[in-house]
Order: C-alpha cells, then sequence, then structure tokens
C-alpha cells in the first residue's frame, strides 16, 4: 500500500461514523478526479483545506477562496447515484450526514492512479489515532489480477454543529444570466486588467452584451463582448429582487464590481476543461459563475464589493 498523507499507525478501529462508496467504471473515476483537481487549482499551497459534506445522496466539496474579502466561495454538489455504483453513510447525525477538512492537493494525488483503475472504493476509517480517507484502487495486472492499491489521506472530523455553518449561501435571484465568451480568450484579458486595479466592473444586460471594465486615476480601460447566449433563471423570466422598483429593460446594463483576484483565479481553475460557463448577476448582492459539467456543476459565489469610484 502507499500513503498519500500521514495516517500511521498499526491498528484499524471502530469509529461512531461510516462511510462507504465504489465506483466500477472509468467514467466516475475521471469524473471525481477532474473535480477535485479544479479544487487544487483555486487554493494557494499550504493552505489547501477543503471540506468534504456527506449526506445519504450527495457529497459537497467547499472551498473558501483567498478573495479580497475573504467571503468568495466554491462548491460542487455530486449526485452519488452519478458517480458510485454502492454507496453507504452511518453517523450520530440526525440527518446522517459527515463533515471534515481534507488537504485538497493530498487528495488529489491520492486520486491520480484513478484514472487507470478497473473499481475504486472510498471509505472513512482509523489508523491509531487519525481518521484517515482510504482509497483503495483497484489496478489491472498484465495477467488480467486485480491488485489493490491503497492510499490513504489524514482528514479531520468536524462537529456536526458545524454543518450548517459550511452549507452554500442561498443563491440570491439574479436579473441577468449569459454564457460567458472562451475563457482562454477572458484570462488574457483579466490578467492585464488584474495589473492595472484590485476591482473590476462587470457590466452584463439581458441581450447578451457583457463589459468587463477597470478604472484608475490615469486609465480606464473597457472589453466588449456582444451576441452571447442567455438563460432564463430556474425555468422563468427572474423577477426583480424584493423592494427594487426599477426593473431592467433587456438593453439596460447591471454593474457588479467584484474583486479581479477572484474572477482571474476562477477562470484559471476552469480554462483547461471549461464546459459552458453561465455568469449570473443579483443587484446589489453577487456574481454566481456556474461551471456546467456532465457529472457536478461548479458554483463560484463572489459577492460584490464596494465600490470606491
Amino acid at each position: 500500500a502507499t500513503t498519500a498523507g500521514s495516517c500511521t499507525g498499526v491498528a484499524w478501529v471502530s469509529i461512531p461514523m461510516r462511510w462507504k462508496a465504489k465506483i466500477d467504471n472509468a467514467g466516475g473515476c475521471i469524473a471525481l478526479h477532474r473535480l477535485v483537481g479544479t479544487f487544487t487549482r483555486l487554493a494557494k499551497p499550504g493552505r489547501s483545506v477543503s471540506k468534504v459534506h456527506l449526506t445519504p445522496d450527495r457529497i459537497f466539496l467547499v472551498h473558501k477562496t483567498d478573495g479580497v474579502d475573504g467571503s468568495a466561495q466554491v462548491w460542487t454538489e455530486i449526485m452519488q447515484t452519478n458517480v458510485f455504483s454502492s454507496y453507504r453513510i452511518e453517523s450520530l447525525h440526525p440527518n446522517n450526514e459527515i463533515l471534515f477538512d481534507v488537504h485538497i492537493e493530498q487528495f488529489a494525488k491520492a486520486l491520480k492512479s484513478t484514472v487507470t483503475a478497473s473499481e475504486v472504493t472510498l471509505k472513512l476509517t482509523k489508523r491509531g489515532d487519525v481518521t484517515c480517507l482510504g482509497i483503495v484502487i483497484g489496478m489491472t495486472t498484465v495477467t488480467g489480477m486485480v491488485r489493490p492499491v491503497t492510499q490513504e489521506v489524514p482528514v479531520f472530523v468536524l462537529s456536526s454543529d458545524e454543518i450548517e455553518a459550511i452549507r452554500p449561501p442561498l443563491l440570491p435571484t439574479p436579473e441577468v444570466n449569459l454564457y460567458l465568451p472562451n475563457l482562454k480568450v477572458l484570462r488574457s484579458i483579466v490578467e492585464r486588467m488584474k495589473a492595472l486595479s484590485d476591482v473590476m466592473t462587470i457590466s452584463a444586460n439581458c441581450n447578451g452584451e457583457v463589459i468587463f471594465k477597470v478604472e484608475t486615476a490615469i486609465v480606464s480601460v473597457k472589453t466588449f463582448f456582444r451576441n452571447l447566449e442567455t438563460a432564463s433563471w430556474k425555468d422563468g423570466a427572474a423577477p426583480p429582487p424584493s423592494g427594487v422598483t426599477d426593473v431592467l429593460g433587456p438593453s439596460d446594463f447591471l454593474d457588479a464590481v467584484v474583486p479581479v483576484k477572484t474572477v482571474h483565479q476562477f477562470i484559471s481553475a476552469h480554462q483547461q476543461d471549461p464546459g459552458s460557463v453561465l455568469m449570473s448577476t443579483a443587484r446589489d448582492r453577487a456574481v454566481v459563475l456556474f461551471c456546467l459539467q456532465p457529472d457536478a456543476n461548479i458554483t463560484y459565489y463572489i459577492p460584490m464589493t464596494a465600490d470606491d469610484g
């Protein structure tokens, strides 16, 4: 067996919770590795602790990013039936849920070998006093036999009281929803803007137009995109937020001032395998970016910052 983290000890002991899940197809292994790999690109080396929230029918990965105000969040929600062929969870939580911290880089490293595996089993267990995420990888040999290889990643189990605190924020109802242009093109634009200012203004409307803008005392830089695909919110037109009387017309722009660094972080993490990226803007609240993937979507919540201009 090989070890990705530092689970040490000689005896497996029982713990007051159990989780075991099995993947028996290459697509599920690749999907899980890709999702966890995306989270590593959002984390800073040495500050890569993410939270894994297990429920009877879903797995959530949650990460707080290093945004200017520290409140930007990224999360993904994996339906267990989309990835796992078997799935069992037992805990003392009233809703049968488990929450733990894991170094996402160690998790990704342990999953690296799974993309060529014939089957993979993930389980929570204990080695000595250390709780571990065990990843048993079934590797097919040249003779056709399956040889198990075990990776162990230390985790820190959190109390049931902390589960409510890490649930993703309720998404505000947006007034503008459109699909972003190619992320490779957008990355070069945002990189140049990041060198000029800490914040940028994203202005978008329901006609499929978006403007990325930074301004300083000596320079103003704008990039325009037109004819972008728009989307309705949850199969219907988005009503204005409560208390808003000036309803936007199709050509009216809604402005959002957000940290350039946070936008750049998202684009850099997703440009390798972006899928479609839907941007939703909620007035005076947040920009929400949805990276749409076949197996699980990744949601990036960026609160608006104060406009000092």
